[in-house]
């Protein structure tokens, strides 16, 4: 029998991340999940993951880079299967998904080579995502969807998505996408989960806060990461709330919350610059839209959002 908390050991000193506060948290699911997580760096390093991933899991499938160089697994269980995305490489395509950080709405539509895309990763109105990280996904969409119908087809229908930095990422926004099909576009029957590991955020607030109710309260979806890794915290979130609430006024004056002057200093600074920081968070995704284009082929998007304020799920 395999030591799964050798794994986890493991798992620790190689991706150091702590567990979000939940005490009902699966935790042999969960490292079984950083084990499979953990496959491409045992790939990069040792040319083979045979010694990490979990007994009962069997790889079916594993993609071809895409052109932000995206890949992903495919693993099964007698009764369930994972899906699990790697992270960020080397290579400067991967990078550039990171940093095309400008939001588009949550759904609307895109083209891709001049193919129309219709997409939908939240419900609400105001929900914006991560531009990259939509586009990445987009990219993969039918490869994915069609991967759901194959498992389906042998009668596996609870389905993960996991993976570590930019691959959990990526398995919050497939576990939205999928969340968000269309009814009838894959079985009514399948039942998702997700797992991400010291992942960047990928949507503002309204589209965090849907997700969250959505998915994250009924325990369906957790983010795990350390509070001292400075990743999770990226992109940089400029809006730092402002001090002057009611609540704010009544502790202060009562003595029940200590006055931040420092935080006020920052609030007030942010608010002289945040323009000027959306201007260039757009003018920069402008330069990678178009290296993108170069690379891939015309891509149009909708129009970005105003909003550069990007918020976590799995709280």
């Amino acid at each position: 029998m395999r030591n799964y908390s050798l794994y986890f050991l493991f798992l620790l000193l190689a991706h150091p991340v702590v567990m979000q506060a939940q005490q009902d948290i699966p935790k042999k699911e969960l490292i079984e999940m950083m084990a499979l997580s953990t496959s491409f760096t045992f790939l990069d390093l040792y040319k083979s993951d045979s010694k990490i991933i979990p007994r009962g899991y069997k790889r079916i499938h594993q993609s071809e880079p895409t052109v932000l160089d995206n890949v992903y697994q495919v693993y099964r269980t007698e009764d369930q299967a994972v899906i699990t995305f790697r992270g960020s490489t080397a290579n400067p395509a991967s990078w550039m998904e990171n940093l095309y950080s400008a939001m588009i709405p949550a759904s609307d539509t895109l083209y891709l080579k001049d193919k129309q895309v219709i997409y939908s990763f939240a419900q609400h109105e105001k929900a914006a995502v991560h531009t990259g990280y939509a586009i990445a996904i987009l990219l993969i969409h039918e490869a994915l969807i069609n991967q759901v119908k194959e498992l389906n087809s042998v009668g596996v229908y609870d389905i993960i998505f996991t993976g570590h930095s930019q691959g959990g990422s990526l398995a919050d926004m497939s576990r939205a996408y999928f969340e968000n099909l269309p009814k009838g576009t894959i079985d009514a029957k399948n039942r998702f989960k997700t797992y991400s590991f010291g992942s960047p955020m990928c949507g503002n607030h309204y589209f965090a806060a849907e997700y969250n109710y959505r998915f994250t309260q009924n325990g369906k979806s957790y983010r795990i990461i350390n509070p001292e890794d400075i990743v999770p915290s990226f992109p940089l979130n400029f809006e730092t709330g402002n001090q002057f609430t009611k609540e704010n006024i009544v502790a202060w004056l009562t003595g029940a919350k200590e006055f931040d002057l420092k935080k006020l200093g920052l609030d007030i600074l942010v608010g002289q610059f945040e323009g000027g920081l959306q201007s260039y968070v757009k003018k920069s995704n402008e330069m990678i839209h178009k290296l993108l284009t170069f690379q891939y082929g015309e891509v149009k998007l909708p129009r970005y959002v105003e909003d550069i304020n990007y918020a976590e799920v799995g709280k």
